[in-house]
């Protein structure tokens, strides 16, 4: 498995940043002139929130993939369960 150079733990939305238990990974713009509409910054923060498990899911994905096996269920259920963090469906 790859070793990732990001900030460990689940990341989460909280308020207008992206944290985990030990750190803050981003403050979302709210006022300098150049952030997005409300709404977009929202699921901006979600999809940021999410990246880490995308990462893992679509690694994992591709794993089985060039094995050229059959999409193993409990890996699709990450990359939706990933999916939903993103974009909160």
């Amino acid at each position: 498995m790859k070793t990732e150079n990001h900030s460990e733990g689940t990341w989460i939305v909280s308020g207008d940043s992206i944290i985990t238990d030990a750190f803050c990974i981003a403050n979302i713009e709210t006022d300098g002139g150049y952030e997005a509409p409300p709404e977009q910054r929202e699921a901006n923060a979600r999809l940021l929130a999410a990246a880490p498990d995308l990462l893992s899911a679509l690694r994992d994905l591709l794993e089985i993939g060039q094995a050229k096996a059959a999409f193993h269920v409990a890996e699709c259920n990450m990359a939706r369960a990933a999916i939903a963090k993103a974009t909160k469906l």
